[in-house]
C-alpha cells in the first residue's frame, strides 16, 4: 500500500472509529427498537452458537473473537465489532471513490458522509450484524473499483471471494447483489471466449465457493450445546433437512409474510418516505449529490446504447472501462431498493442500509463531478481548491453535530441493564422463568450463558417459539 493510500485510509477509518468509540453502547440493553435483537448477538456469537434467520455466520465468527477481549463483560467486545467493521466500511468506501475518480477528497467525503448517517453511526454503536455486512459489502466495490482501473486475475478471484463472504453476512443480500456483478463481467467480457482462458471464470467460481465456507458454521454448531435461536426451530422442520435450510437461508417465515407488492399508485409515496429517510438520515446535501452521480451514471449508459443502435445491447462487452464501476453500483442501489420499498416492518429504516451505502457511493461520483465543474469554471484559480473543499468537509461536520447527542443520549444509558440485571439476581431460588416473547426468553438466557449468574433458574419459551412445541398440545393447560 502506498503511503498516499495509508493516508487516505486513516483519514477515512480514524474519524468514525474514534467517534464510534465515544458513543458506542457497554451492553446491550438500550431503550430502542434497533437493540432488540442485541441481546442475541451477544449471546450467540459469545457461546458460539446461532442467531434467528437468514443466519450471519461470518458475523458471529468475527464477534466471537473481539468477545474475548479483556473487557468488563462479553458485551463491550462484541460492539466493538461494530465499531471496527463499520470505520472499515467507511475507508474502503472513500477507496472506492478514490479508485474510480481519482480524487481523494471526493473518496474522503463520501466515507465520511457514509459513516455519520445516524441509522449507520447508531448501528456501529451496538451489538448488531449489519456493520459487517457492510464492511464486507464496502470491500467487494473497492475491489470492484480496482479490478477495473488495473485488470489483474487476482483481483477478480478477490471479487468472487469477497461476494461469497456477503452471503455469509446475510444470504440475501448477497443475491440482490449479483446481477450488478453479472453486468460487470458480461459488460468486461469475462464470459466471451476472446476475453481469457475458461480457467478464469472456473477459478472465480472456485474462489466464490471458498468465500461461502463460513455457511459451514451453521451444520457444524446446529447439534452443539451452544445457545440457538428459538426462531430456529419456529415452523417445525426437522433442523439439519434441505428445507430447514432453505428456510432458514432465505428467512423465509419473514420475506413471505412482510412482503406485499405494492401498486403503481403506492409507489410514489414509498419513494418519497425512501427519500425522505435518506435525507434525514445523511442529509439534503448528499442527496442532491447523489442525484448527480445517478444523472452522470445514467447519461453514459444512454450514451453508450444509442451510439450502438439498441438498448438490447447493453450487456455487450465493452471492455474493462472506469465508468462501469457506477454503473454496477447503480444495478447494486435499485437491488437493493425496490425489494425493501416492500417489506413492511417496523424497523424498516434498517434494511435501508445497504442501498444508502450504495447512494453514499454515488453521491462520490457527484461529487467529484462537482469537483470536475469547479475546476472548469470562471472562479479564480485560487479560491476553486478552497470551494470543493469547503463542500468536501461540509457534509460530514453536518452530521457529527447534527448526530452526537442523540446518538449518544440513547447510548450512554446503563440504567436498564443494571435493572434487569438486579431483577435476575433477586429471582426466588430454583426459579422458573417462561415467556412467550423469544426475545425476553434471550435476554433472561443472557444473564445465565454469557454472565454465569444464577445457574439456579430454569428459563423456558412457551407458545409458537418453544423449541419443543407441537401444534397437537397448544390446548393442553
Amino acid at each position: 500500500m502506498k503511503r498516499r493510500e495509508l493516508i487516505l485510509f486513516a483519514a477515512a477509518f480514524l474519524p468514525p472509529f474514534i467517534l464510534y468509540s465515544l458513543t458506542r453502547g457497554s451492553s446491550w440493553a438500550l431503550d430502542t427498537i434497533y437493540t432488540i435483537d442485541s441481546a442475541e448477538m451477544v449471546l450467540a456469537s459469545t457461546t458460539l452458537g446461532i442467531d434467528h434467520p437468514p443466519g450471519h455466520p461470518l458475523y458471529l465468527i468475527l464477534a466471537h473473537l473481539f468477545s474475548l477481549l479483556p473487557f468488563a463483560i462479553p458485551d463491550e467486545g462484541v460492539i466493538l465489532c461494530s465499531v471496527v467493521s463499520m470505520s472499515v466500511a467507511a475507508a474502503c468506501l472513500a477507496y472506492a471513490v478514490r479508485f474510480r475518480t481519482g480524487s481523494d477528497l471526493s473518496g474522503l467525503g463520501a466515507g465520511l458522509a457514509f459513516a455519520f448517517g445516524h441509522i449507520i453511526w447508531f448501528h456501529a454503536t451496538i451489538a448488531e450484524v449489519y456493520a459487517v455486512q457492510l464492511a464486507a459489502v464496502a470491500g467487494l466495490y473497492t475491489l470492484i473499483a480496482l479490478w477495473l482501473k488495473g485488470q489483474r486475475p487476482r483481483t477478480l478471484f478477490a471479487i468472487c471471494f469477497v461476494l461469497g463472504l456477503v452471503a455469509t453476512t446475510n444470504l440475501l443480500l448477497a443475491v440482490l447483489l449479483v446481477p450488478g456483478v453479472v453486468y460487470l463481467f458480461s459488460k468486461t467480457g469475462l464470459f466471451s471466449r476472446k476475453f481469457a482462458s475458461p480457467l478464469l471464470p472456473l477459478t472465480g467460481l472456485g474462489f466464490l465457493i471458498l468465500g461461502l465456507t463460513p455457511l459451514l458454521y451453521i451444520p457444524i454448531r446446529l447439534g452443539s450445546s451452544a445457545f440457538i435461536s428459538d426462531f430456529a426451530y419456529l415452523n417445525g422442520f426437522e433442523p439439519g433437512s434441505l428445507r430447514w435450510y432453505f428456510w432458514y437461508f432465505s428467512a423465509e417465515e419473514f420475506t413471505a409474510t412482510r412482503f406485499s407488492v405494492l401498486s403503481l399508485t403506492e409507489f410514489p409515496g414509498q419513494i418519497f418516505e425512501y427519500a425522505t429517510a435518506f435525507i434525514d438520515n445523511h442529509s439534503a446535501i448528499l442527496a442532491a449529490l447523489s442525484a448527480v452521480g445517478i444523472y452522470w451514471t445514467l447519461k453514459s449508459l444512454w450514451a453508450e446504447t444509442l451510439g450502438r443502435g439498441s438498448w438490447c445491447k447493453w450487456l455487450s462487452p465493452v471492455g474493462t472501462q472506469a465508468h462501469l464501476f457506477e454503473r454496477t453500483v447503480l444495478i447494486g442501489w435499485a437491488a437493493t431498493f425496490l425489494p425493501v420499498i416492500q417489506y413492511q416492518v417496523a424497523d424498516r429504516e434498517v434494511f435501508y442500509m445497504p442501498s444508502f451505502f450504495h447512494l453514499c457511493v454515488l453521491a462520490g461520483i457527484g461529487l467529484w463531478r462537482f469537483g470536475e465543474s469547479i475546476n472548469s469554471s470562471t472562479f479564480p484559480e485560487l479560491i476553486k481548491p478552497w470551494i470543493f473543499q469547503a463542500l468536501v468537509a461540509a457534509g460530514p461536520l453536518f452530521l457529527v453535530f447534527g448526530h452526537y447527542e442523540s446518538i449518544s443520549a440513547i447510548t450512554r444509558v446503563t440504567s436498564l441493564y443494571e435493572e434487569r440485571e438486579t431483577r435476575f439476581l433477586d429471582l426466588p431460588d430454583s426459579a422458573i422463568v417462561t415467556s412467550t416473547d423469544d426475545g425476553r426468553a434471550t435476554r433472561w438466557k443472557y444473564w445465565q450463558q454469557v454472565r454465569k449468574l444464577r445457574p439456579d433458574v430454569a428459563i423456558e419459551t412457551m407458545g409458537r417459539l418453544a423449541p419443543r412445541y407441537q401444534p397437537d398440545h397448544q390446548d393442553e393447560p
